[in-house]
């Protein structure tokens, strides 16, 4: 019990610093390796501190942002506000997507907390991208890792690391940003 919680409030921290924190599926793919909780258990407490993480990453944007801004800060943000707000379907599914992909998804809280928005659909949208984006990742890496760990075999071993690296390299080097506004343009 002890461990999980550890793990939940690393993976929080990582998520409430707006910048230099390792992506947190990495840090759950280190606790799938050397701990013993399971891949859902491991999940559950990825998503659950990743999205609380982001909430208040986005409270706290929208404290110290509208404290601290100019005006002219303040309507430039309440333009930004009014562009990303569409319905909540839109947001949600934007959000979803957005968290999905390797983009660090610290910008969009803070803008939508800078910007005071709504956060339910974009939080939700978070949580069901995160869990999706975490349960394929940190099973791919934590599989891989563990079974280069246990294997005797240099040719597997090998094989496996080059495999691994290049389906790393190809999902890091898709435009992701391009992806997402041909996906949000058509939705």
């Amino acid at each position: 019990m002890l461990t999980i919680v550890f793990e939940w409030v690393i993976v929080f921290i990582a998520n409430v610093i707006p910048a230099f924190a390792p992506p947190p599926f990495l840090i759950l793919s280190y606790f799938y390796i050397n701990s013993t909780t399971n891949l859902p258990a491991l999940v559950f407490v990825g998503v659950t501190a990743s999205t609380i993480g982001r909430y208040l990453l986005a409270k706290l944007s929208g404290i110290f942002t509208f404290r601290f801004a100019s005006r002219k800060e303040k309507h430039e943000m309440n333009f930004l506000r009014e562009k990303l707000s569409g319905t909540m379907r839109e947001r949600f599914l934007f959000s979803m997507i957005y968290s999905i992909t390797p983009l660090p998804t610290n910008i969009l809280f803070i803008i939508v907390g800078a910007t005071r928005m709504k956060l339910k659909a974009i939080t939700i949208g978070f949580a069901v991208g995160r869990t999706i984006q975490y349960s394929i990742l940190v099973a791919f890496t934590g599989n891989v890792f563990k079974s280069l760990l246990m294997s005797n075999d240099l040719l597997f071993i090998v094989v496996s690391g080059v495999f691994s690296v290049v389906v790393l390299i190809i999902f890091f080097l898709m435009d992701w940003e391009k992806i997402l506004k041909k996906i949000y343009r058509e939705k």
